[in-house]
């Protein structure tokens, strides 16, 4: 994939309990798709779309988004597009 505009938001544990499962979140605009996602494991099914936040929402709607993790990693990467860059706006009063 090629990030234009691409942010690093950082790396997260998404198992807490086992401390496994590692997400590592960014936010790309005007992102496209520069190849076919390489599979390090075989055995693992890997598939990468790019897709707009209101067609993400219908994903999950419509039951095609299964995990939390990437429901709660776009949700989080749309509130600090909207919110992060503006220190003062308060996530919590908006």
């Amino acid at each position: 994939m090629r990030l234009p505009n691409g942010m690093s938001w950082g790396r997260f544990i998404v198992d807490g309990n086992r401390h496994c499962g590692v997400a590592h979140l960014y936010l790309a605009r005007h992102a496209t798709k520069a190849a076919a996602a390489s599979q390090a494991d075989p055995d693992e099914i890997l598939e990468l779309d790019l897709v707009r936040p209101e067609r993400f929402f219908d994903l999950v709607r419509a039951g095609d988004v299964a995990l939390l993790p990437a429901v709660s990693a776009v949700c989080l990467a749309l509130l600090f597009d909207k919110y992060g860059g503006d220190k003062s706006r308060d996530l919590a009063t908006t």
